[in-house]
């Protein structure tokens, strides 16, 4: 965390990570980042940084089966079970243009829903539903509503398109550039992981059971962050979207709390409005007719 900790992609891609396990208590969807561009640096480093955060988040094309990062390379039902064992985590997803997804727009439709496609047996019985809580990264050179045939509003709140600037996702530190940054940072994810979520679940625990009440602040606390991010000129499509901000906020700061994050809790809110600014700007959830 530390060599990105002024980064604000990867800021907000690791507390978007931990917010998988604060939605459920907090009665609010899973939701999607897709952090994408064309640039060469940071992309799957956000991506790997935010899983580790669970488990071996090692580049998958090193890693020989054994990092918890996915592809999409997959069929729409496989993906339901993918994701439904990331629940009140995150799934990472790397190389999406890698995609054998046939339905994107119904694919794009499912973050968010909470449950799978209902679907029947042979014999006209209704298969069991997979249920779904979590939040998805993913990652790569195209948006992945570019491979979809009529990407709507919705779709676009469900899954935030997170453009990567030329520069690259990760800021220099010091005397060193995000070109020295980022393979230090890819080798410790495939290292040195699964440390976080346990410290931060510990933390939600012991303070629940201290105050019975504490989610119930949690919740409040997170609408009042996102009071914060709306303002009234906002569509309500855009209003639904900024709540994945506003819960990774709320998420920086338990992982402040907990001690994960070693900045204050101001220092990752500013970075992470800076990728909710990014998103206003570039990535305004209207349809591609609208855009045209």
């Amino acid at each position: 965390h530390v060599p990105l900790k002024n980064s604000p992609i990867p800021v907000f891609a690791q507390s978007a990570s931990i917010s998988g396990i604060l939605i459920r208590k907090l009665c609010l969807p899973g939701f999607a980042g897709d952090i994408n561009g064309t640039s060469t640096v940071g992309k799957t480093i956000a991506v790997q940084a935010s899983v580790s955060i669970y488990g071996n988040a090692e580049d998958p094309a090193t890693a020989n089966g054994e990092s918890c990062i996915q592809g999409l390379n997959t069929t729409d039902n496989a993906f339901e079970h993918l994701a439904a064992h990331s629940n009140d985590g995150v799934l990472g997803i790397d190389e999406t243009g890698r995609s054998s997804i046939k339905d994107m727009d119904s694919f794009l439709y499912g973050f968010g829903e909470g449950r799978e496609k209902a679907r029947m047996n042979k014999d006209s019985s209704m298969k069991d539903r997979v249920d779904r809580c979590s939040v998805t990264l993913l990652s790569g050179e195209r948006s992945i509503h570019d491979y979809a045939k009529r990407s709507n509003a919705g779709q676009r709140v469900r899954v935030l398109d997170i453009s990567v600037p030329d520069e690259g996702a990760i800021r220099s530190e010091g005397e060193q550039t995000s070109e020295d940054i980022a393979p230090k940072v890819k080798e410790a994810c495939g290292r040195s992981y699964g440390t976080a979520a346990p410290k931060i679940i510990q933390w939600l625990i012991d303070n629940e059971n201290d105050n019975p009440q504490f989610f119930a602040d949690l919740k409040q606390r997170f609408k009042d962050i996102h009071a914060d991010l709306t303002v009234q000129e906002m569509t309500d499509q855009q209003r639904r979207g900024c709540q994945p901000f506003a819960v990774a906020i709320l998420a920086s700061e338990v992982a402040c709390a907990s001690g994960v994050f070693t900045e204050s809790p101001e220092h990752y809110a500013s970075l992470i409005k800076e990728v909710r600014d990014h998103w206003l700007e570039n990535a305004e959830p209207l349809s591609n007719a609208k855009r045209s």
